[in-house]
């Protein structure tokens, strides 16, 4: 199901907060917010299936 647009926004308000933290730059910021919206919108590489029989997020 696609992500609710004040959803969205919260986690793209949250990853900015986060990458603030981190020391991210204004370019690093902007680049993480339009990875963001390409996984939202399934866009190349964020298009490939997740094989859970074969990888799950805690060994990435």
């Amino acid at each position: 199901a696609p992500l609710k647009k004040d959803i969205y926004a919260k986690i793209v308000k949250t990853a900015i907060i986060i990458s603030r933290n981190l020391g991210f730059d204004l370019q690093e910021q902007n680049a993480l917010c339009s990875q963001l919206r390409q996984y939202k919108d399934k866009e190349v590489p964020f298009d490939l299936k997740f094989a859970t029989e074969y990888e799950e997020p805690i060994n990435w």
